[in-house]
């Protein structure tokens, strides 16, 4: 997996025109309210590459974020989305997944720890 950092309008701009239809969205923050908490950065990836994504540029990447085919949350779909429509990402409307959910819809019975 290639890792890259996009801290810059010109570097956000760069992926806007690679970024693939279908990626995972993983935010990090500091734990507590997320109507309230500080947003420390995004991961966005697809099959073999991430990008860490600094807040301050997520204002140029909404668009193209929401307008991806399929979007799957990391972990917690309610927190991601509201840390994410506070800094300019609203996917409420767009095609979004979350994969703790999906893996329990696939097989209910199966082992769901973070190891499997």
């Amino acid at each position: 997996m290639n890792y890259y950092r996009i801290d810059t309008i010109k570097q956000a701009e760069a992926l806007i025109k690679i970024l693939p239809s279908v990626i995972a969205i993983d935010t990090e923050f500091v734990k507590g309210n997320p109507r309230t908490t500080e947003l420390l950065s995004v991961i966005v990836a697809d099959e073999d590459r991430a990008w860490c994504i600094s807040p301050s540029v997520l204002p140029v990447l909404s668009a193209t974020l929401r307008a991806s085919k399929l979007v799957f949350l990391q972990d917690y779909n309610h927190c991601d989305t509201i840390i994410l429509l506070r800094h300019g990402v609203d996917l409420r409307q767009t095609n979004c997944h979350n994969l703790i959910d999906m893996h329990h819809l696939l097989d209910e019975n199966a082992d769901h720890s973070l190891g499997t």
